[in-house]
């Protein structure tokens, strides 16, 4: 499961970094940066909870 959430991490991290250089210099890119940031964050927090409810269920057998 670190794996999945490391390559998420980089995934969202290219994708923020893409779109700073394709939409520099836009009047509305500090919310599409904003969105970005939540997003990536919700999702590595989405995928950390489901990999902690995995280990409880894991030690549980």
């Amino acid at each position: 499961m670190k794996k999945l959430i490391l390559i998420n991490a980089i995934l969202w991290a290219f994708m923020i970094l893409l779109s700073a250089w394709l939409f520099k210099g836009d009047e509305n890119y500090q919310y599409l940066f904003g969105a970005l940031v939540i997003g990536a964050g919700l999702m590595n927090a989405l995928i950390y909870g489901e990999s902690r409810k995995e280990k409880a269920r894991n030690c549980l057998k």
